[in-house]
């Protein structure tokens, strides 16, 4: 986990937390250590990104869970929060 988070620029009790609400997945254990897919890196790049585009973790657990053809709740909340933005602006 040190590694992982090392690499992502987050604090291994931040991964932890995004493993438990689901952001990110509940990694393979191996000897009681996890065992990262290599794509959680860039995982916790987007979650990052969307965190300073102002997006709360509940709005990104959405935007990840959205699988419906064209994203329509994506869409959505992505159209939400540039109105947002645009008024702070």
């Amino acid at each position: 986990i040190g590694e992982v988070a090392r690499e992502a620029g987050v604090a291994p009790t931040t991964l932890r937390y995004y493993e438990q609400i689901g952001l990110v997945p509940e990694p393979a254990r191996q000897g009681g250590q996890r065992r990262y897919n290599s794509s959680v890196v860039s995982r916790l790049e987007v979650i990052r990104l969307c965190k300073s585009a102002g997006f709360s973790l509940e709005e990104i657990q959405l935007l990840f869970a959205d699988e419906e053809p064209g994203r329509p709740a994506s869409r959505a909340l992505a159209e939400r929060k540039l109105v947002e933005i645009d008024a702070q602006i």
